[in-house]
């Protein structure tokens, strides 16, 4: 038994050696048949300004024992008669599609059951938004 797990430690440490040395020369060629790779960067420049950080509060109702609904329960075990919410959070991203009209597009899950919602641009000014519309898809 020593002597299998020995030749299996060498293997492997042989084996992310080789692996190793060859993860640090990955990369995409300058060129191809000597015509220069186009590069993202340009079009990435013009684009970036407009993703958004989206950041939101609200609040969602628990869902509750069923018993909980019963009277004689309620007064026993002296629950609240006002439903239970809890606080929620959510992050995400968005993309400005009219920047003069301040519209910003995001996903549903993002907002979803939003009360206070703030957009950070990139240059890091921050702004209250509003949900104007809201599609499930």
């Amino acid at each position: 038994m020593g002597l299998k797990f020995k030749y299996l430690t060498t293997w492997l440490s042989g084996l992310l050696m080789l692996l190793s040395a060859n993860m640090g020369q990955a990369a995409l060629p300058l060129a191809v048949n000597g015509d220069e790779l186009p590069s993202l960067a340009p079009m990435l420049d013009q684009v970036t300004p407009a993703v958004v950080n989206i950041a939101t509060e609200g609040r969602v109702q628990l869902q509750q024992n069923p018993l909980s609904a019963d009277p004689f329960f309620r007064q026993f075990f002296n629950l609240p008669n006002q439903p239970l919410e809890r606080k929620t959070q959510s992050l995400g991203s968005g993309v400005i599609v009219d920047a003069r009209q301040g519209l910003v597009l995001t996903n549903n899950h993002v907002i979803a059951n939003a009360v206070q919602i703030t957009v950070t641009l990139r240059d890091g000014r921050q702004l209250a938004a509003e949900i104007i519309s809201q599609r499930r898809i």
